[in-house]
């Protein structure tokens, strides 16, 4: 038997989510917005890419928010290797012990995305960058601050047919409440801009 104030803190807990997702939204339109002022990474999709299903109670709540970025044609990388190169920041609320932002800079075979432009993504391509992140299509090792992760051997025609020849994918987390205006720049784009600098496997 329900106790009398179980509607109440229901209606409670919608009102601490609802306030989360503004949080999580406030922080995507200023990373957003800090981009297009700075102009060294571009967005490639507007708003975030989400989990687009709605047939069970999971996808009737985001909970996790990627954003793409591609660094500007004129930004070079001091190694851009033989990938084409995107970055994500990722906003988890569900998926770990604790609610964080990942950036990952994602490796993929030049030679299968050739003539990508920013404009490649959509926002049901969720599970592309997820899986990666999430998922056993990876092997990670950890390198100081970062996790660096390679395509399994037994998973890369998987990874060619479905994830566009994804190759390599380096990561790093951080506390979502440890995020402030004064700081999520240095944090993303800093960290993009760090992510650049890492040697790419030949």
């Amino acid at each position: 038997m329900h106790s009398n104030n179980t509607g109440e803190n229901i209606v409670k807990a919608f009102k601490v989510v609802y306030s989360t997702l503004e949080n999580v939204q406030n922080l995507i339109f200023f990373l957003q917005s800090k981009a297009k002022e700075k102009g060294d990474y571009i967005s490639c999709v507007d708003g975030f890419v989400r989990f687009s299903g709605d047939t069970n109670y999971f996808g009737w709540a985001y909970s996790s928010f990627i954003l793409i970025f591609k660094q500007k044609p004129d930004t070079k990388a001091e190694n851009s290797g033989p990938c084409c190169t995107f970055y994500i920041a990722e906003i988890n609320l569900h998926d770990n012990n604790e609610a964080l932002l990942t950036i990952a800079r994602f490796d993929y075979d030049v030679r299968i995305v050739r003539g990508w432009g920013s404009d490649r993504f959509s926002t049901g391509d969720r599970w592309r960058l997820f899986d990666p992140l999430y998922k056993d299509l990876i092997s990670y090792e950890k390198d100081g601050p970062y996790e660096i992760g390679y395509v399994k051997k037994e998973n890369e025609k998987k990874a060619d047919k479905d994830y566009w020849g994804l190759r390599r994918v380096t990561k790093r987390s951080f506390p979502l409440m440890d995020i402030t205006a004064d700081n999520a720049c240095d944090i993303v784009f800093g960290g993009f801009d760090e992510l650049a600098k890492i040697e790419v496997q030949k």
